[in-house]
């Protein structure tokens, strides 16, 4: 679709959308203003400055089209076992067959369910004929495949000069606020080139995709958070491709039981890259692991299991509860289900960080239709009936959601951390 045509489809959208004539002015206004041309000359002006004072500019190098996979040499093809995809293959199955007996909240909704449905098609055909290579070469293309999509790395491939210039000032700044927030080694940002195809900053034989600064950042922080916890136990809603036990295991002694919470379609993506990055650690797929309230799953270093098994955990089982951005991208039910399972599981900390400004947005993955998001700070109020108290609400300094960030508007992403009351840490 042109650009030309988007905008009509997506003015077409709005002005048929069920919503009050003030809340439509409101959203054009502040969407239109936010790339008014000021302020690309702002960002432009900003690049050629912060060029010449970033320790990465002699590695900025960008990967903007996309690798064909059959140039990849044979160690990244290669760089999981039959048997290893085997097991993703029962886990995957498994999952799926148990997802149709759930209840609505644990279906597949909001932003999501069209992201499945269109860029998940070939990896789910795939898996369900068990097709070996075939599911080999998509994942081992993960990062600029369109399995990709919604994870930030897809759409990180800048696709004009525009977007490239934008796409170093975003790096710059990150970097920085990276620098300023943690006390981390620059080679805690890299990620292996023989795991995916992962677009970014070279490094060496690494890469840094330009997420890898926020999530770097998170790793940190639920590190601190949980550091003088004895074997902490950490639980993701929405843990993606598994980029935050990868930071926080990888350049750390740590040791800890990590869960991860997602859809089926994302459980596959995580089970590869953690299975590759980590083929030391004790990792349990679904199916792998006895019951959840049963089996003594400390003994793990990395559980993966769909979303709806964050029923079986036992109560106060998770020192942190951790989630990013995906909450936002859910319907109102599935939000309240897990705020409920949150205030059951979770023994010390929630920590999340979600949009709280954006009420509707343009849903490019379902033919920009005009839609509402949740709001995820006006449904936290049921947390304090579950004894949490909050302990801070901050705006969320590196984002990787987009090149132009609201220098010249209010943010919209914040992070919030909530802590049970009356828990001791010792």
């Amino acid at each position: 679709m042109s650009f030309l045509n988007r905008i009509l489809v997506s003015l077409k959208n709005i002005y048929q959308a069920d919503i009050p004539l003030r809340e439509k002015t409101e959203f054009l206004f502040h969407a239109g203003l936010s790339k008014l041309g000021f302020q690309f000359v702002y960002y432009a002006t900003k690049i050629i400055i912060d060029l010449f004072r970033i320790k990465l500019k002699r590695r900025m190098k960008y990967h903007a089209k996309l690798m064909r996979i059959e140039k990849m040499n044979a160690s990244v093809l290669n760089s999981i076992s039959d048997s290893d995809l085997i097991r993703i293959i029962e886990a995957f199955t498994k999952a799926k067959i148990d997802q149709t007996g759930q209840s609505q909240p644990y279906q597949v909704g909001g932003e999501w369910a069209v992201m499945v449905a269109e860029y998940h098609k070939d990896i789910r055909n795939a898996l369900e004929v068990r097709d070996l290579d075939g599911i080999r070469r998509i994942l081992s293309n993960f990062g600029r495949d369109k399995v990709s999509h919604g994870l930030q790395l897809y759409s990180a491939l800048p696709d004009s000069w525009i977007n490239k210039i934008a796409y170093l000032n975003y790096a710059n700044k990150a970097y920085h606020n990276w620098l300023s927030l943690t006390d981390l080694p620059e080679a805690a940002l890299e990620y292996p080139r023989n795991i995916g195809n992962f677009p970014g900053i070279q490094s060496g034989e690494s890469v840094i995709p330009i997420l890898s600064f926020r999530l770097s950042y998170f790793g940190y922080k639920i590190y601190q958070l949980t550091q003088s916890i004895q074997h902490p136990t950490i639980s993701e809603i929405g843990g993606g491709f598994g980029a935050i036990p990868y930071h926080m295991l990888k350049y750390t002694d740590f040791q800890l039981t990590y869960i991860d919470f997602d859809i089926p379609e994302m459980c596959v993506i995580a089970s590869y890259f953690l299975i590759s990055a980590f083929p030391e650690k004790r990792i349990c797929l679904y199916g792998e692991c006895s019951d959840l309230k049963n089996s003594d799953i400390k003994g793990y270093d990395i559980i993966i299991m769909p979303n709806y098994a964050i029923k079986d955990l036992p109560d106060k089982w998770s020192d942190l509860v951790f989630n990013s951005h995906s909450l936002g991208e859910m319907n109102r039910s599935s939000v309240n289900e897990y705020l409920v399972q949150i205030g059951r599981i979770c023994k010390r900390y929630f920590l999340h960080a979600n949009d709280e400004k954006s009420r509707f947005y343009w849903d490019p993955y379902d033919g920009y239709k005009f839609k509402k998001r949740v709001i995820l700070s006006n449904l936290t109020a049921q947390l304090p009936e579950c004894n949490f108290k909050k302990v801070y609400r901050i705006p969320e300094v590196i984002f990787s959601d987009g090149w132009f960030e609201n220098d010249f508007f209010e943010n919209l992403y914040y992070e919030y951390l909530y802590e049970r009351k009356g828990e001791v840490l010792f």
